[in-house]
């Protein structure tokens, strides 16, 4: 769980450790290179072909929110992938300035992707309208999420999985 969701303090970092984790399918659309820079993507689906998908997702209500880990793997292999996911968590605290800019490069990109469609940000409009009672431009997301440090992914982490996995 994120505690507070849209209008907590762990928005902005659940949704950089959402895009820094990425992941997708071993088969995946959308051109090359998509999602391959991603730890999910390089650490798992890379290296396990028993891994057919495997990807992090984040999605925010007005006072939570979820940060999931989804797969869909070879099942005598839970246990193995278990441990990987704990291996690849405890391996955040080790991440490059370097990696952590191209996640919050590929947030800011996406933010700035979608709203490029009119239904798209009229149904943006909308949710922040809902969820806060207030609308956000996309370079005030920017500067939120050029605050966030590692250190922010990794209480974010640490309180998402105080929670009980489900």
């Amino acid at each position: 769980e994120v505690e507070g969701g849209w209008n907590g303090p762990m928005l902005a970092a659940a949704t950089v450790l959402h895009m820094f984790l990425g992941g997708g399918g071993s088969f995946s659309t959308g051109g090359p290179g998509k999602g391959m820079h991603t730890r999910l993507y390089m650490e798992v689906l890379n290296k396990y072909h028993w891994v057919e998908s495997c990807q992090a997702s984040s999605v925010m209500y007005v006072d939570s929110g979820l940060f999931t880990i989804y797969a869909t793997i070879v099942p005598q292999y839970a246990a193995v992938f278990i441990n990987e996911l704990a291996r690849i968590f405890h391996g955040l605290s080790k991440i490059s300035p370097g990696e952590l800019q191209r996640a919050k490069n590929q947030l800011k990109s996406s933010i700035h992707m979608n709203l490029e469609m009119r239904a798209v940000t009229m149904e943006d409009i909308g949710r922040q309208l809902v969820l806060s009672g207030k609308v956000g431009t996309a370079e005030e997301f920017g500067a939120i999420i050029d605050a966030v440090t590692v250190e922010d992914l990794l209480e974010c982490l640490r309180r998402c999985l105080k929670t009980e996995l489900t």
